[in-house]
């Protein structure tokens, strides 16, 4: 089974970064830089439950997607 990551923008992009682009769209939006800095820093998961459980039924099953993504 698979790994949840729990990541925020502010993790990947560095502190600095997501600040300055915060400051900038609150200048270009009018928007509060502390409210999308709070988004920034919201967790998110990379792979939750409901993905992970489901790629192992699938995976038990044998079942392969090429086909149906391919079209």
């Amino acid at each position: 089974m698979s790994q949840n990551i729990r990541r925020s923008l502010t993790d990947m992009l560095g502190a600095e970064y997501t600040a300055a682009v915060c400051r900038a769209r609150a200048a270009l939006t009018g928007e509060s830089p502390e409210a999308l800095r709070a988004v920034a820093d919201e967790k998110v998961d990379f792979s939750p439950e409901a993905f992970a459980s489901r790629q192992e039924e699938l995976m038990g099953e044998g079942k392969s997607l090429i086909g149906i993504v391919e079209g």
